[in-house]
């Protein structure tokens, strides 16, 4: 394809400023960018399924690059069935589908008396049982934010963009099985399965939903379907990006992280300084009501005043320690029998003022004159001696 470029052709370090580019563009066109990049994986197994990528054994692939050998192999084997009707759609057999996995994981070939569907049946298996899809949710989030976009030239350029995004052996294992898929959509005449029947057949095998609805199947089936129609675009990009590479920049999740963590410092900052003036606030409102409390209770007042007429503390690891003596009990003694004494009278008179008989009593001594009020408590005089009259 004229103006357009592969990345299969490009160093690691190229690879990563392309990305860089690629990341560039997505943000112009306002699209969401995933938080981090994927994880990568160094350890090679023989074993296929349920193993990432780069565990399993793979195959060179003039144009594109390395891909897993049960992919190549699955897909060169459907290839020669291409006419067969309902492909990736008819279910095969179980048994022969268990022991085709087995073949498939001790590296031998499939052997040709084995049925079609069984064949794509186990290819959309393996497809499901990756660790990591081969859409990886980041990328989802990607196309399903092109989905929203009216034309379909900004649907293809994001999808160009965020293919790019990719490690290099998710994006060439892709490109593969997304070129092999048009190639079958290319017979839709004779096996009923155009771009749009395969995007619903492999649609939930490539791109996994967390939380599968009827609206969001429809959304990555049309994902699979322009992932099809447009497969040529899978790993490109303009040619004119070789002018603007520079000899290092940086990978596309440090900008990205930067942004983040300048954001969580912003955040926190703020955050600190609300909390600062929080807490000023409480402190000042504890500190007022404490001393309005200290002012209005005179049991504290007391206790001040003893504790500044006690001698000070000893502390703890001191070499001598006072004991309290008879003289200081002595002391001591008469305050706190005063004390209860005047704790109890208090208490006697709050009680005894409240009944009845003393209302009616003091009453009648207001109205006499003869009532004096001594502090908190008013005294009332002793009744007048009357004399005895004899008879």
């Amino acid at each position: 394809m004229s103006g357009t470029t592969y990345c299969e052709k490009l160093s690691e370090a190229k690879q990563r400023q392309v990305c860089a580019l690629a990341v560039k563009e997505l943000l112009q066109l306002g699209i969401q960018l995933p938080k981090a990049r994927l994880p990568a994986y160094t350890e090679r197994s023989t074993q296929c399924f349920g193993r990432p990528l780069l565990q399993q054994a793979s195959t060179e692939i003039e144009g594109i690059g390395k891909v897993p050998t049960v992919l190549v192999a699955c897909c060169s084997f459907i290839s020669d069935h291409l006419q067969v009707e309902g492909l990736f759609r008819i279910e095969g057999s179980k048994v022969r589908q268990r022991d085709l996995r087995l073949r498939l994981d001790k590296g031998l070939p499939i052997l040709d008396a084995t049925p079609i569907h069984d064949v794509c049946s186990v290819l959309k298996a393996w497809l499901r049982e990756l660790p990591e899809p081969l859409v990886p949710r980041e990328l989802s989030k990607i196309l399903l934010q092109a989905t929203n976009r009216r034309t379909l030239e900004k649907q293809v350029k994001i999808l160009r963009l965020g293919c790019l995004l990719l490690p290099s052996s998710q994006l060439t294992a892709m490109r593969y099985l997304c070129l092999f898929l048009k190639r079958v959509s290319s017979h839709s005449q004779i096996n009923r399965m155009p771009a749009p029947n395969l995007g619903a057949c492999l649609g939930p095998s490539l791109i996994q939903p967390m939380d599968a609805t009827m609206e969001l199947l429809g959304r990555i089936n049309g994902i699979a379907t322009l992932l099809i129609d447009f497969a040529h675009e899978i790993g490109s990009y303009p040619t004119n990006w070789i002018e603007r590479l520079e000899p290092w920049v940086e990978p596309w999740t440090e900008p990205i992280q930067q942004q983040q963590q300048q954001e969580a410092c912003s955040n926190r900052s703020r955050s600190a300084s609300f909390g600062q003036r929080a807490l000023r606030l409480v402190g000042r409102a504890v500190s007022r009501i404490a001393s309005r409390s200290r002012s209005r209770s005179p049991r504290l007042q007391q206790s001040q005043q003893h504790a500044s007429r006690s001698p000070p503390p000893v502390l703890f690891n001191a070499t001598t320690c006072p004991t309290p003596t008879r003289s200081t009990a002595s002391r001591r003694a008469p305050v706190i029998a005063q004390q209860r004494q005047r704790d109890c009278s208090r208490s006697n008179s709050s009680r005894s003022s409240t009944s009845p008989a003393a209302k009616r009593r003091r009453f009648l001594m207001r109205r006499l004159g003869s009532v004096r009020q001594v502090g908190y408590f008013e005294v009332l005089p002793p009744p007048p001696l009357v004399a005895f009259r004899q008879h």
